[in-house]
């Protein structure tokens, strides 16, 4: 339909210029996916494969490519509002700017959860941001939208809490949350009372990081469902590429992470899994062969005497040789 509408010979200029924002906001949600998914396989790879500073920089660069050219289609369409001069389509144009660069910044501060350091917005975006959100309002005032007043002040909320001025954002909310409340603009009703109950996105996110404080992965990988594991296998794939990654070869090396894990949560803690590292760190041939494994015990250093690329009977042939009457026995799950 959007489509359609810039393309129509008839319909206005007002009338495109709503349609081409609606599609830059459904734009740039996906560019800020995209330019994540980017940065996470750089850093992912920069892992993997050290020595391949030629893709990881590639990565880098296309996410910064993509995001250069979202903002210069935004500022295109800003101009156009200015120049039409049309109040509602202004502060639209600059809600769906703030909307999009605010879910950057989101992005930024759950990875910054993540690795348990602060974050920060540059000042420079901090203040970008601020003087789009005050225009915003100015011309809400002039326009008397109620509603597009609302959600700027749901933004406004959100940009408080990203900053970590959690009090801020809760004071922002909850002077907004009985007029939405009462017009029964139900989804900045949700956003707002969220903030101000501490059930935002932030903050169960921040919850959720201290619950897994500690636990440990194994309990967590063994637990994993098979649609877990495709999806996973498949982030793999895309990271490394295919070729060289084989999807199949990938998939069975997550299954072996599982089956490991479920060993030694379920059989004994000191049970491993060694491999021949080469071929799944060489950018070349990464997954794109099985490799050779043995069983090793951690506490008795006993090792198994022949590899094989099946894992179940590697771990099989093990426990049934060294295992069996092993006083020290120590399954993670009691």
């Amino acid at each position: 339909m959007t489509v359609e509408i810039l393309n129509h010979a008839d319909a206005d200029r007002g009338v495109k210029l709503d349609a081409k924002l609606v599609s830059l906001y459904v734009e740039g949600m996906q560019a800020n996916f995209a330019i994540t998914e980017k940065i996470s396989s750089a850093e992912i790879r920069s892992i993997l494969f050290p020595g391949d500073l030629r893709t990881i920089l590639r990565n880098i660069s296309d996410a910064r490519t993509a995001e250069f050219e979202w903002e210069k289609r935004a500022q295109e369409a800003l101009k156009e509002a200015y120049d039409l001069r049309h109040p509602i389509l202004l502060v639209q144009a600059l809600t769906v700017s703030l909307q999009v660069r605010l879910g950057r910044l989101f992005s930024k501060r759950l990875e910054a959860i993540d690795r348990e350091i602060a974050y920060e917005v540059p000042a420079p975006i901090k203040q970008s941001i601020s003087a789009t959100l005050g225009e915003a309002l100015a011309l809400c005032e002039l326009n008397g939208s109620v509603e597009s007043r609302l959600r700027l002040k749901k933004i406004e909320a959100e940009f408080l809490e990203i900053q970590g001025d959690g009090e801020g954002a809760k004071r922002v909310a909850g002077i907004a949350f009985a007029e939405a409340e009462a017009m029964q603009f139900v989804s900045i009703t949700q956003t707002l009372g969220e903030i101000i109950e501490g059930r935002s996105l932030i903050a169960r996110y921040s919850l959720q990081h201290e619950a897994s404080e500690g636990q440990d992965p194994d309990i967590e990988r063994a637990a994993m469902s098979d649609e877990q594991l495709a999806r996973l296998g498949r982030h793999v794939v895309e990271i490394i590429g295919s070729p060289p990654a084989h999807p199949r070869k990938v998939h069975g090396y997550m299954r072996s992470l599982r089956l490991i894990a479920q060993e030694r949560c379920r059989w004994c803690r000191h049970i491993q899994v060694l491999e021949d590292l080469r071929q799944t760190s060489d950018p070349e041939i990464a997954f794109s062969e099985t490799p050779d494994r043995t069983a090793f015990c951690d506490k008795y250093k006993y090792r198994s005497e022949i590899g094989s690329v099946d894992v179940v009977g590697v771990i099989g042939d093990f426990k049934a040789l060294y295992c069996a009457t092993c006083p020290s026995r120590d399954p993670k799950d009691k």
